[in-house]
């Protein structure tokens, strides 16, 4: 069974993303699900928030060092 895709906020700032956590594209992959899995039980949309918390479980996993980067709290 599959599930439908979770609701995603209206303002996810990927340039930022992208720019400030460069990762091959496997590893987006699995930041990205990381993400969903974090909020799946919640009843919110998946924010900027949401997907640096999934980057930076894989940055950990794969052994990098996190960027020195405010963490963003909002969805802005």
């Amino acid at each position: 069974m599959h599930r439908p895709p979770h609701p995603r906020a209206p303002h996810i700032d990927l340039p930022h993303i992208a720019a400030t956590f460069p990762l091959p594209g496997g590893s987006i992959r699995n930041a990205a699900t990381n993400a969903a899995y974090h909020v799946a039980h919640t009843n919110r949309p998946l924010d900027t928030t949401d997907l640096i918390t999934g980057i930076e479980t894989e940055y950990r996993k794969i052994g990098r060092l996190i960027p020195e980067e405010p963490r963003v709290r909002t969805g802005a």
